[in-house]
C-alpha cells in the first residue's frame, strides 16, 4: 500500500531488505547465482523463507537488488573520490584504487555479470546501461578538468573512460596475483602516464 500511495518504506523494511541483499551478495562470494538457492538466502539474512518472498518474488529480483548495491557501493567511491580536492591525476589514482578495492570484494559478482551478460533481460540491461554511464559521466568529468588545468593532454571523452572501465574490469577478473595496491597503482601509473605524456604534432616531427 504504501508504494501505492508513493510514501517511503519503514525504517525497519528497508533494513531488513538491506539485511537480505547483503546476505546474498556473501553468498554470490562463494558460488554462482544458480548455485544459490532462496533457503540458504533466508537463512544467511535470519528470515523465514515467506518473508523473504514477500521482499523478492523472485531470484531475478534479487539479482536485481544485488546489482543495484554492487553498482551504488561502486559508483558513490567513484563520485566521491572525484569530488575531493587534490589534482584531477591525484583523483583519477584515487577513483582506480577505490574502483579496484570494490570490484575485489565482488569478484564473484563481477564475473557473474559477465558471464550472463548476453542472457540478461530488457530492465537488467538498463540498470547496467545507467550504472556504466554514471561511471563515464564521473570520468570525463575528471578528464575535462585536467585538461582546463593543463594537466592531462587532449583526450576522447568517450574512448578513454571505456577504455578504463575495460581496464578495470580485465584486471580482476584475470586474478592477478599482485596485491590490490599494487594491481591499483599499476593500472593508474598506465593511464596517467599516457594523459600526461607530451604530444608533438605532426610538424614537430617533421622538422626533428
Amino acid at each position: 500500500m504504501s508504494s501505492v500511495l508513493g510514501e517511503a518504506e519503514p525504517t525497519w523494511r528497508a533494513q531488513r531488505r538491506s539485511r537480505i541483499v547483503s546476505a546474498t551478495v556473501g553468498l554470490l562470494r562463494e558460488g554462482a547465482l544458480d548455485q544459490v538457492q532462496m533457503t540458504e538466502v533466508a537463512a544467511a539474512a535470519n528470515v523465514g523463507k515467506a518473508t523473504l518472498y514477500r521482499y523478492f518474488a523472485s531470484k531475478q529480483a534479487l539479482f536485481l537488488a544485488c546489482f543495484d548495491a554492487f553498482m551504488d557501493e561502486l559508483c558513490a567511491g567513484v563520485e566521491a573520490a572525484e569530488h575531493d580536492v587534490a589534482r584531477p591525476a591525484d583523483r583519477l589514482r584515487a577513483i582506480i584504487e577505490v574502483s579496484t578495492g570494490v570490484l575485489v570484494r565482488h569478484k564473484s559478482f563481477l564475473r557473474l555479470l559477465t558471464r550472463r551478460k548476453a542472457d540478461l533481460d530488457d530492465d537488467s540491461r538498463r540498470r547496467l546501461l545507467a550504472g556504466r554511464e554514471r561511471l563515464m559521466t564521473t570520468l570525463r568529468h575528471n578528464l575535462e578538468d585536467g585538461m582546463r588545468q593543463s594537466d592531462y593532454r587532449g583526450a576522447d571523452m568517450d574512448v578513454v573512460p571505456a577504455l578504463i572501465l575495460g581496464m578495470l574490469r580485465g584486471a580482476i577478473i584475470a586474478d592477478s596475483a599482485a596485491p590490490l595496491k599494487q594491481l591499483s597503482q599499476t593500472m593508474a601509473d598506465l593511464v596517467l602516464n599516457g594523459l600526461t605524456a607530451s604530444h608533438a604534432g605532426p610538424s614537430a616531427e617533421r622538422e626533428s
